[in-house]
């Protein structure tokens, strides 16, 4: 599996080191897939557009309804793709099965501060705003 990150992240796991690598595009956007039905209800009532300062913003047609959102469905649609990536992160740990909870838990925030899914998010939605302009 090929390395993005410039510098070697390693996470320790049940007293043993393992490299953390960063994920290629096309599996981040695999991951975050659940976003795109979020994206989706949200677009029906947003729209971008230039504020008087000539600065790109999101605005609403209306008061958005986020029970209409689905955010329940992609809460539990990100819970459950937790194990996917720590196993695309971590390749050469095989025991996540049995690996528990608790000691998931700082190797997983580490695995997504190395991914950087915010910032993916946000510069998916600067490519958005630059597409307007």
């Amino acid at each position: 599996m090929k390395k993005f990150n410039q510098e070697e992240i390693n996470v320790e796991i049940l007293g043993k080191q393992y490299q953390v690598r960063e994920l290629s595009l096309a599996e981040k956007i695999k991951i975050i897939g659940g976003l795109g039905e979020f994206v989706k209800n949200l677009a029906r009532n947003a729209f971008f557009k230039k504020n008087e300062n000539g600065n790109i913003a999101l605005s609403f047609v209306d008061e958005v309804n986020f029970a209409d959102l689905n955010i329940d469905k992609i809460l539990l649609g990100t819970i459950e793709i937790l194990p996917e990536i720590l196993k695309l992160s971590i390749p050469d740990f095989k025991d996540w099965d049995n690996l528990p909870e608790s000691q998931s838990r700082e190797i997983l925030l580490k695995v997504l501060e190395v991914n950087d899914f915010k910032g993916f998010i946000a510069n998916f939605f600067s490519l958005g705003k630059a597409i307007i302009r």
